[in-house]
């Protein structure tokens, strides 16, 4: 496998060309800048100068990285223009207009890569990584990682906070703290002396972000999972800046929810939430049903005696199958549907449930990007599916099998 990647969601802007072959690399082109120029200026001329390094060019390359959020706007709307434009590149006009064969990109985390990289240097599995990026107006983008058999566990997912909202995080935890990125340097002082011993600063080749940890972290997740590369014009940034009011309405909520099994008077509720949404979902009568069916669980988001949101599976020997999954409109964008996905498979997996599977829409891009967050993965289609309108559905997996 071969892969250019481009790093362009900070200051610091580079390009890499990455071999990989059985199992060993080999960094045939590497280049970075200072951010002394803009990146609209050094961009393209890094990605030449490591196409000649390798003696290649795009159309030898079977997949194109970015960093794909967050980070600065601009630098991130730079970085997928250049890798949009190299994808088409390689591409054929068909006779209707359309592009084909376009090199695949894979979109990775800003601030994974940016820990990717750093537990390549320091793979204490007992210590936090924290990656930082200044996002101004006195806030952090910030996610905090730990390794575990060698790959990355998610422990706070990225994020647009203020220095004591994270700080105040990880004094909730007991682990010390690998510092990483620019805002790593920028509130240093404060970091230290809130954390005390327990704060670290990540060594001087692991501190910033690199399009190399970019390659390599890409590399990763397509032999985990090929469909990480997507379409040019598939290609989604992660800008993550969300208003302080939406922030603080979403902590709010999800402080007061109760996830609860679903109880019959709650019927009228989901009904309403049904209708809502899809406008022909469930009947009183069959969710009555499901509520007298021993292979069926549900679970009610309950806000104060409100119920804002439902999900259900049936249990069928040791697998999963989720039935539905549906918040309330007005409560939507606040994390209620991954909170409900996250309950449901932790309390299937200790009733024995090692595979879940559902279908969704092919056009739900939201639905399917929480599922491939949790970590489903595309099986399958079911040819017309669904009805008003009629659409395919993706057969979505997932393993918990240790």
């Amino acid at each position: 496998m071969i892969l250019l990647a481009i790093e362009a969601a900070a200051k610091v802007a580079g390009a890499c060309v990455l071999k990989v072959e059985d199992g060993k690399e080999d960094v045939l082109g590497d280049v970075f800048t200072d951010g002394a120029l803009t990146h609209s200026q050094t961009l393209m001329p890094m990605v030449d100068t490591v196409l000649k390094k390798a003696g290649l060019t795009v159309k030898d390359m079977d997949y194109l990285a970015l960093t794909a959020g967050p980070g600065s706007f601009t630098g991130l709307r730079i970085g997928a223009a250049t890798v949009k434009g190299l994808s088409l590149s390689s591409a054929r006009i068909q006779e209707d207009g359309t592009y084909s064969g376009g090199k695949k990109i894979v979109p990775v985390g800003t601030l994974e890569s940016l820990c990717y990289g750093l537990s390549l240097e320091t793979p204490d599995e007992t210590a936090l990584l924290v990656g930082t990026m200044d996002a101004r107006r006195s806030q952090v983008y910030a996610a905090v990682y730990q390794v575990s058999q060698g790959h990355l566990k998610e422990i706070l997912k990225p994020e647009a906070m203020p220095p004591k909202e994270l700080a105040d995080f990880l004094l909730s935890r007991e682990e010390t703290c690998i510092f990483a990125g620019d805002a790593a340097d920028l509130y240093e002082e404060f970091f230290r002396q809130s954390l005390g011993s327990r704060y670290r600063k990540a060594p001087d080749e692991a501190k910033q972000l690199s399009a190399l940890s970019t390659a390599r972290l890409a590399v990763r997740m397509l032999e985990e999972n090929p469909a990480a590369a997507v379409d040019g014009w598939k290609l989604e940034l992660t800008y993550l800046r969300r208003p302080q009011a939406e922030r603080e309405r979403s902590a709010r909520v999800r402080r007061d929810i109760l996830l609860r099994p679903m109880k019959k008077e709650d019927i009228p509720s989901i009904l309403a939430i049904e209708e809502e949404n899809i406008g022909n979902g469930w009947s009183e009568e069959s969710l009555a049903r499901e509520m007298e069916n021993d292979k069926a669980h549900y679970l009610v988001a309950d806000l104060k005696g409100e119920v804002i949101g439902y999900a259900g599976y049936w249990q069928v020997l040791d697998e999963g199958h989720i039935m539905n999954i549906s918040v309330r409109k007005d409560y939507r964008t606040l994390g209620l549907g991954r909170l409900l996905m996250d309950e449901m498979i932790h309390s299937g997996t200790g009733l024995g449930i090692l595979y879940w599977t559902l279908e969704v829409r092919k056009s739900n891009e939201a639905a399917i990007h929480l599922y491939e967050s949790i970590g489903f993965s595309s099986a399958g289609v079911r040819p017309g599916y669904y009805a008003n309108p009629k659409e395919d559905a993706l057969i979505l997996w997932l393993s918990k099998e240790v």
